[in-house]
């Protein structure tokens, strides 16, 4: 098992965008390694990520974090805003560039992937047969119901929702909500632990801003990336469309 690693900071286009990312390796590699594609959920940045990659890296895999478009060290506009689509192409950009490095090997890929980033790597892999292998925790498949949420506050959201989605459709800047908020405050997610979730998040100096375009949650309550794949995929216990 390898002990010691090295990080590379690499960059590939996806639609026109640079997206930037880092690849963790082992060090002094005789031979070439799989890959873990690692990506991250909603409104969240690879640095969250850079612990997991050291720990593949650790154990002998290559391990790719990136940022998705608007987010992070990544391109594209407007910041801050969740493409659905756009971010699984920025997955596929993530692989192509994974199977192109010299010390990767590239029929040994595997994704990795958290929330809507499971979701994304369910969907990607679907329609990839070149994918090894999927982890996907707690997988984004739709919008579930919030027990703590006042039917008030839900219409607030859902107002600002449409609005930013108008805006978006004139062309306009987004109007921006915390993604993170007390309880009672216009948020994605109002937490008593916000000011604890938010320290979290937001790390010594991170990449993650307490901040999104709303209209991106209209993006994602047109996805359901698990639902529609009964039979595109299989698990370990051989059961096609398995997941979880």
């Amino acid at each position: 098992m390898a002990t010691t690693t090295e990080r590379r900071k690499i960059s590939f286009e996806s639609g026109g965008t640079r997206c930037v990312g880092y690849l963790h390796l082992p060090e002094d590699l005789a031979e070439k390694v799989p890959c873990v594609v690692l990506c991250h959920g909603f409104s969240g940045t690879m640095d969250r990520l850079y612990p997991h990659a050291e720990r593949f890296a650790a154990a002998g895999l290559a391990a790719l974090v990136f940022d998705y478009r608007n987010f992070g060290e990544s391109g594209g506009q407007p910041r801050q805003f969740v493409d659905v689509s756009g971010q699984q192409d920025d997955l596929r950009g993530a692989i192509g560039f994974a199977r192109s490095a010299q010390e990767i090997d590239a029929d040994r890929i595997l994704l990795w992937g958290n929330s809507l980033g499971g979701g994304h790597v369910i969907s990607v892999a679907a329609d990839d047969p070149g994918v090894t292998a999927v982890v996907a925790q707690i997988p984004f498949n739709g919008f579930a119901k919030v027990r703590d949420r006042s039917a008030s506050s839900t219409r607030k959201l859902q107002t600002v929702i449409l609005w930013d989605a108008l805006l978006g459709k004139l062309g306009l800047p987004p109007h921006y909500i915390p993604m993170v908020g007390a309880p009672g405050q216009l948020a994605v997610t109002a937490t008593a632990e916000a000011e604890q979730h938010i320290k979290t998040l937001s790390g010594a100096g991170g990449l993650w801003r307490n901040s999104v375009a709303p209209r991106s949650l209209l993006t994602m309550a047109r996805s359901a990336a698990t639902s529609r794949l009964p039979d595109r995929l299989t698990a370990p216990d051989g059961r096609a469309g398995h997941v979880g």
